[in-house]
């Protein structure tokens, strides 16, 4: 007989006005509300079932800004893991491997549906950083679930004879192999080939259960523009000693490695060697009716036998411009898919100029006339499916295109950037290219290094197992989805970022976690081997709504939101996704209040800590410059932010979303260890200071109205100081010559962000009239500034549900 389930007693919870902290104008830095004593502050006692604290409630009004800059909570397994096997790991690594947007799950589909979240897993395979965290193991003998195809971990479950097991995702029984030294399991030292939940397996004994295309050694290809337009901007003559040092770093990179080089304008050219030092152009006769002259292998050419010809062609790689405005990109994309079909490998596209010829032929779409107007939606949408077919057919084959663009003139990158984006590639857009500047060309030598060096794993494929009654939904990220549960990266590098976003499709079995496995299969690029990275991770279950939203965490499912938003950038209007976001927010939110019985406009809401800072990232987004109203952004311009946005990881995308700035005043104290960020409010920069703003992209030296020379000093060498004063904007990092105090600390912070390249400094001025200065004022989220809301007014205009950015106008 069913026994009727007691009332849960409704939380009663303080207002917004008694917890929490706000912000003194005067000095920037949070301090505690007067009006609030110690003992008003909310107390919650421990959840032993879920293995959460409850935290203190927070206001949602004014997030701590240092916890947006501070490290990403890691996902952790639930405590009563450790009693089934004691070894196992605590945490996915010691370092950003893998995040969750929900570490408590519901056990019931209806609860799950309650609470308007996505349940999501952001994935980073490699972290050079960190990679010494992962347990390697060699000869091992690994067995699967004969149902789900799951690897057995620590996770599964005897029967009392011990004769069969559980699998931990599916739940179905299976025999235990009599080659399997299972017995340790739940016992004081379990099997070490099964105890972590961050393995990697090479010299699998039983590997011929493991599937995995037949990669070539590390073969890369570059496609380089001929086009007038290479040879006015200067672009060959900077390739030239970029490719060539890029060379020399792949061969102290890999041991086997083979290069082939693809000119093209109106027609395509191909390189082959005619003696053991010189290479001949060969130009494929029909555009039309393609074929390759030679076999595969005559254009591969192999770096450690060859070099001496490879060098000089390089060399003489200017002498090879033409005087064609037209390009037949396709054609050169065609002959890629030749040469690379048996057994992969990667494209490097350096483009000039417009593909304007043959069936890629594209147009320019963009004008002044159409920023911000009804005809925008067609330009921030592809224009043909051509490169999507091609890039498919790549990710098909395991090819991955790396896309660089030169100039400021229109190249429909929102068309172009289907290449990268399902082969797993990287988009590099050069807008401000300048050959005679060194930050140019300093910041082309770095990213091409990176993209050929940064190399961690060729034709790897990834399988998703979650457990009994969830499914993976979609992925998100630069990868080729194959089949229900399998995704491909061709070439994978060490900033690679993938997001799982799982749906209920059932109740989850009665048990106290459910667990969520991803396998990573590849061969090496050192040493051919095949590898496979096996990552495991137990969610706790739990049916208390606080526990649920408390085990949230702001930054993976702000990330969701984000990917979801630019998978619909294929599809839809800026002014749609904008409306989206933000009505999803409202929902988000409504639910909170609905599940946790609170009477609070959002203004004054209360919430865990964990989701504090989400409303705040998403107000953040449309505040973005790839988002934003603005009649002055150019579509190409948007369209690379926004693969910036959602190919970046994590750490990078704090900066991306929210600047960081800190206040140069605190650098000169003499207790000074960590300067603490300042909020993105104009009311808490002083007009007598000077402030240091990095979004990720550029570094921005701020000088308000009221600052003398004497506030630079403690900070700048004296030799800079009158430029600044003088009006210069752009200082190359090297040359602006901060005080060694503040040096250190900028590279650590350009570390952190992962950039490739070091960023300029760009000194603006407080000044009315100036576009720079007016741009910096639309970087300071929290304030409003024209037609744009600041983050209090955002929060207000969420109860109303006005909050449509179409025009922007409404708010």
């Amino acid at each position: 007989m069913n026994q009727t389930k007691p009332r849960t007693k409704r939380r009663e919870y303080p207002s917004a006005q008694l917890s929490g902290s706000y912000y003194d104008s005067s000095n920037a830095q949070p301090v505690p509300n007067p009006n609030v004593s110690n003992s008003q502050e909310p107390q919650y006692e421990t959840n032993t079932e879920g293995n959460m604290l409850q935290p203190a409630m927070v206001s949602l009004m004014r997030p701590d800004v240092n916890s947006l800059h501070s490290s990403i909570s890691q996902i952790k397994q639930p405590a009563y893991v450790h009693t089934l096997v004691p070894s196992t790991d605590d945490k996915i690594g010691e370092a950003d491997y893998m995040f969750s947007s929900m570490t408590v799950i519901p056990r019931l589909r209806s609860t799950f549906e309650k609470l308007h979240a996505p349940l999501s897993i952001t994935l980073r395979p490699f972290n050079p950083m960190h990679e010494e965290t992962v347990h390697h193991i060699h000869g091992a003998e690994l067995f699967r679930c004969r149902w789900c195809g799951a690897f057995i971990t620590s996770f599964v479950e005897f029967n009392a004879d011990r004769t069969t097991f559980l699998c931990s995702a599916c739940a179905l029984e299976n025999k235990i192999p009599n080659a399997a030294n299972l017995s340790g399991i739940s016992c004081v030292q379990p099997n070490p080939n099964l105890q972590y939940t961050l393995a990697e397996y090479t010299g699998i004994r039983n590997g011929r259960a493991l599937y995995s295309r037949a990669m070539r050694p590390p073969t890369f290809v570059f496609i380089i523009d001929v086009t007038l337009q290479a040879t006015q901007v200067s672009v060959l003559h900077v390739l030239k000693d970029a490719i060539s040092s890029s060379i020399n770093d792949l061969k102290e990179s890999f041991r086997l490695v083979s290069v082939a080089f693809i000119l093209v304008a109106d027609n395509v050219s191909l390189l082959v060697p005619t003696t053991k030092d010189t290479l001949e152009q060969i130009v494929l006769p029909d555009l039309d009716d393609f074929f390759l002259p030679y076999p595969v292998e005559h254009f591969l050419l192999d770096l450690n036998t060859q070099s001496k010809a490879i060098a000089s062609f390089l060399n003489n790689l200017p002498s090879f411009g033409t005087t064609s405005s037209s390009l037949c990109l396709g054609n050169a994309l065609e002959a890629c898919k030749e040469l690379l079909s048996n057994g992969g490998g990667k494209t490097l596209c350096f483009l000039s100029s417009l593909p304007n010829l043959g069936s890629s032929a594209l147009a320019v779409r963009d004008s002044v006339a159409t920023l911000n107007s009804v005809e925008e939606s067609n330009i921030l949408l592809p224009k043909t499916d051509y490169y999507k077919n091609i890039a498919l057919d790549f990710a098909d084959q395991y090819i991955s295109s790396d896309l660089f663009v030169f100039g400021a003139s229109y190249h429909d990158v929102k068309t172009l950037e289907a290449l990268p984006q399902l082969t797993g590639g990287k988009l590099h857009c050069y807008f401000d290219w300048n050959a005679a500047t060194d930050n140019c060309t300093d910041a082309l030598h770095k990213d091409l290094r990176f993209s050929l060096t940064s190399l961690n794993a060729l034709g790897c494929l990834i399988t998703v197992t979650p457990p009994k009654n969830i499914k993976l939904h979609c992925v998100h990220g630069n990868v080729y989805r194959r089949a229900i549960n399998k995704c491909s990266i061709p070439y994978v590098s060490c900033d690679q970022t993938v997001v799982f976003e799982f749906e209920f499709e059932g109740s989850l079995n009665p048990k106290q976690f459910a667990t969520f496995q991803i396998q990573l299969l590849y061969t090496s690029p050192y040493t051919g081997q095949k590898t496979l990275r096996l990552f495991t991770y137990a969610a706790a279950i739990n049916e208390d709504m606080l526990s649920l939203y408390s085990g949230m965490d702001s930054f993976p499912l702000f990330h969701n939101y984000l990917e979801t938003s630019f998978a619909e950038t294929q599809s839809k209007a800026l002014t749609d996704i904008r409306t989206m976001l933000s009505h999803r927010l409202c929902d988000f939110f409504n639910a909170y209040k609905k599940n946790t019985q609170l009477r609070h406009p959002f203004s004054s809401i209360v919430v865990p800590n964990a989701i504090q800072r989400f409303p705040l990232l998403i107000h953040a987004l449309l505040r973005n410059t790839a988002l934003r109203y603005a009649t002055n952004i150019p579509s190409d311009f948007r369209s690379c932010l926004w693969f910036h946005l959602s190919t970046a990881t994590l750490k990078r995308l704090r900066f991306l979303i929210y600047p960081l700035c800190v206040s140069l005043i605190e650098f000169s104290k003499n207790d000074f260890t960590t300067p603490h960020p300042v909020p993105l409010l104009f009311e808490c920069m002083r007009s007598d200071n000077a402030y240091l703003l990095f979004d990720g992209i550029s570094l921005y030296l701020i000088v308000r109205k009221d600052v003398t020379p004497d506030v630079l000093v403690s900070v700048l060498q004296k030799d800079v100081i009158p430029e600044v004063f003088g009006g210069k904007v752009n200082f190359s990092l090297k040359s602006i010559k901060f005080v060694q105090q503040i040096d250190d600390f900028v590279h650590k912070v350009i570390d952190e962000a992962m950039c490739t390249s070091l960023p300029n400094v760009i000194v603006v001025r407080e000044s009315n009239t100036s576009s720079l200065w007016n741009w910096i004022r639309q970087s300071l989220l929290e304030s409003s500034f024209k037609l744009f809301p600041g983050y209090s007014n955002f929060l207000q205009l969420l109860d109303t549900q006005k909050v449509n950015f179409r025009n922007s106008h409404s708010s």
